[in-house]
């Protein structure tokens, strides 16, 4: 079972990360299972269970470790954690470091475009200065925009991104 057979499920996590700016739990539930049944795959095809479940386990706690910790400061979404963590189970260790390399790549690129298009540079550098300085002076986890004028209820998401787009260009450049 190739790689191919994951791209539905990356396709489906960036349209809805597009039209909703989230990723339903449901939707990476079946990545989950469809990465389960593509390491049942492996198994069935003589591939060693130590190798594949180790391979696959790496994969899948390899974006909690690394972007874990940005979803806790609400600097990312928790959806795209979700989702390179059940793309990271399907294509292993080595891929699912890969994906989020390009991920962050692409990420940057498209930041940088955004930022430029709103001119908000120098706002955007102030909103990191100050948070840095809160959690400083409080020394406890501050989530990112908390105090920062970003209020996470409202429909205008101009200078965001929604970074399972990224991902879903980064899996067809692992495609190709």
């Amino acid at each position: 079972m190739g790689f191919e057979t994951l791209f539905p499920f990356v396709l489906v996590c960036a349209v809805c990360d597009v039209r909703t700016h989230r990723i339903p739990n449901t939707l990476i539930l079946c990545g989950l299972a469809g990465a389960l049944l593509s390491r049942g795959f492996l198994l069935l095809q003589g591939a060693s269970p130590a190798v594949v479940l180790a391979d696959g386990l790496a994969g899948f706690l390899l974006p909690w470790l690394l972007f874990g910790p940005l979803a806790l400061l609400k600097m990312m979404g928790g959806g795209d954690v979700k989702l390179l963590s059940a793309a990271g189970l399907w294509l292993g260790a080595r891929g699912s470091l890969q994906l989020m390399w390009y991920s962050l790549l692409l990420a940057a690129v498209w930041s940088a475009a955004v930022v430029i298009r709103h001119r908000n540079l120098f706002r955007r550098l102030r909103c990191l200065y100050e948070y840095m300085g809160r959690v400083q002076v409080e020394r406890k986890r501050i989530p990112y925009r908390t105090g920062s004028g970003y209020d996470p209820g409202s429909p205008d998401h101009s200078g965001e991104i929604c970074f399972a787009v990224p991902v879903l260009a980064a899996f067809v450049v692992l495609l190709l």
